[in-house]
């Protein structure tokens, strides 16, 4: 709250002196970095611009200096400033020495040499530091930028002094130290967040009245940050495939605001704020509280969907699969009542899911169509339990990363060398029980992993009903303990396949034999036969992990209409899956 912040034109800063601590390195720009400023400002400057518009550099962070009486510590921003008394530099120089202007000072609390060699340039002195070499390179760079363009350098001057902004952000020396590890040794820059919130808080925005709204508005603002920081929350809002890498999770009720685009500036949202929050605002402390008003309505649409289980599950759906815009959902949302609003959104879902249909879906040409259709059947199937106390959690579908997988498997593919033994494993874990076979004992007994595998396999063997159940684990036993040989593996793949009746679907890619798994679950060989998931699917539920509704339904045989088949996915079983998806999303499809 104690910091300052305005946006000032290169020209303003003429007056100033600028002092840069013994903590700060030294110059380190290039003729990289030298060349895709000037490149930038060429390009702003060619452009047709409206008298208002301005290019805006990066912050620069400043203390006032304990060293220069009239002076300002210069806590971050150093390489810009530095490159652009270098441009300036160049620029003066077609001045007799008797008129040339003045630019401002740079001064240096331990490296005083630099300052000598920034008022006078020397080449034969380029090479004593490596402070004078940069230095050089870029005013040698700045001088060949200009060749040819003599004719423009008085347009780009003005362009420069005058249309060429810098955000001048103030902070305390108590502060300064702290806020320089952070920016460059952390490497994180000042955020659009953090500019806005110097910006909403500066003490002449509140002259009419106490400093209590100012702390209001600082309440607030975390209190709308602390909640958006809530993972269930934060990914109801955010599509796995938007920007969800937020420093200050709050940037993105102020994106949204100002209406950023992916390829905007950086800076878009600030520079929004900033020109609704000018100095020339006649009226500072009312527009502050009318913008954050918006913000704040803003952020309350979004929790208020976030609380109402129907809004919550279709909005939900529709932001993860961009067929809404939040902007235009939040404004429709101000505009009508809750049944008119709730009748509004089921339209923008039946909208998304137009031309679908379900039996022509395939794997291989429509995923983006699948996942959708198959996100709703999960959610649809919750909001149709009444009682149902249980939400979609947006989050740990989007973190632990759900997709389309195939029930059946998709492939005949045997499993390599290098997953062979997961899926053994597995295999040895449905038959028996245990996942491993070796001497290692367990949980500290006597008794070993091999010992207790045997002793299943021996009771096995005593039943005749499974006979074929004994000879595959044991030839999965056995295939554990050898070396990978390819042929034994794919003549035990083969069996396999047979006794799941993994081949029975004839259509592997259709919707009816396609359900949301997660990555673990559909381990790297890609696969898992049914049974073997059902187990990984039954583990994850009993263990707290989280397992789409739709997903566990039709592993446990909930839409199946016979179980005599509970342990495989027959044909049956994939029309009756299909039949429950159609009858639960009737009313999201019937429009097609």
């Amino acid at each position: 709250m104690n910091n300052n912040l305005q946006l000032l034109p290169i020209n303003d800063l003429m007056q100033y002196s600028f002092f840069v601590p013994s903590y700060q390195r030294g110059y380190r720009w290039t003729k990289i970095e030298a060349e895709a400023l000037l490149k930038d400002l060429f390009t702003f400057m060619e452009k047709k611009n409206d008298e208002d518009d301005f290019y805006c550099l990066q912050p620069i962070v400043l203390a006032k200096s304990d060293h220069l009486e009239e002076g300002w510590d210069l806590i971050d921003g150093q390489q810009r400033l530095t490159t652009i008394f270098l441009i300036l530099k160049f620029l003066y120089g077609r001045f007799s020495e008797e008129y040339r202007p003045k630019a401002f000072d740079l001064r240096y609390q331990t490296r005083v040499d630099s300052q000598k060699f920034l008022d006078r340039i020397d080449e034969s002195l380029s090479n004593s530091n490596i402070d004078f070499y940069h230095i050089h390179e870029v005013f040698d760079t700045i001088k060949k930028f200009f060749i040819g363009k003599q004719n423009l350098i008085n347009r780009f001057e003005d362009i420069l002094l005058n249309r060429t902004f810098i955000i001048w952000f103030e902070t305390s020396q108590e502060s300064a130290i702290e806020v320089f590890t952070r920016i460059n040794v952390g490497k994180i820059p000042l955020t659009n967040a953090e500019l806005i919130k110097a910006l909403f808080l500066k003490a002449e925005n509140f002259k009419n009245g106490s400093g209590l709204k100012q702390i209001q508005i600082s309440t607030e603002w975390d209190g709308i940050e602390r909640k958006l920081r809530d993972p269930k929350l934060w990914y109801f809002i955010n599509s796995t495939k938007g920007k969800i890498d937020y420093d200050n999770h709050i940037d993105f009720v102020f994106d949204l605001i100002s209406k950023k685009k992916a390829e905007s500036d950086r800076l878009h949202s600030f520079l929004h704020f900033y020109h609704m929050l000018g100095e020339e605002n006649l009226d500072i402390e009312k527009s502050v509280e009318e913008v954050w008003l918006k913000i704040k309505q803003y952020f309350n649409k979004l929790e208020e969907w976030y609380l109402d289980r129907e809004l919550y599950h279709y909005i939900g759906f529709l932001i993860e699969h961009h067929a809404i815009n939040i902007e235009e959902a939040i404004h429709v949302s101000m505009s009508l009542d809750k049944d008119a609003y709730a009748s509004w959104i089921l339209g923008k879902i039946r909208q998304s899911l137009q031309g679908i249909e379900l039996e022509e879906l395939s794997f291989d040409s429509h995923k983006s169509e699948i996942k959708k259709v198959l996100l709703l059947f999960n959610i649809e199937t919750l909001l149709q339990t009444e009682k149902a106390i249980f939400w979609f959690p947006f989050d740990k579908y989007k973190l632990e990363k759900w997709d389309i997988e195939h029930v059946n498997s998709q492939t005949q593919a045997i499993p390599n060398s290098k997953n062979y033994i997961n899926w053994l494993s597995d295999l040895l874990k449905y038959f028996t029980g245990f996942e491993r076979y070796s001497d290692e004992k367990i949980d500290e007994g006597e008794t070993t992993y091999a010992e207790a595998v045997d002793e299943v396999l021996l009771e096995m063997k005593k039943d005749e009903q499974s006979t074929l159940r004994f000879t595959l684990a044991s030839k999965v036993v056995h295939s554990m303990i050898k070396p990978f040989e390819l042929a034994e593996i794919g003549e035990l793949f083969e069996q396999l396949h047979h006794f799941f009746r993994e081949g029975e679907i004839s259509d592997n890619n259709g919707i009816e034999n396609l359900a949301l798994l997660d990555s673990s679950t559909n381990r790297s060989y890609k696969n898992a036969m049914f049974p073997i998931k059902r187990m990984r699917i039954i583990e994850n539920d009993k263990n707290g992990v989280f397992v789409p509704i739709a997903t566990k339904n039709l592993f446990l045989k909930y839409y199946s209409r016979q179980m005599s088949q509970a342990l495989f996915w027959t044909k049956q079983d994939a029309k009756d899956y299909s039949k429950a998806m159609r009858h639960v999303l009737s009313k999201h499809l019937n429009n097609n």
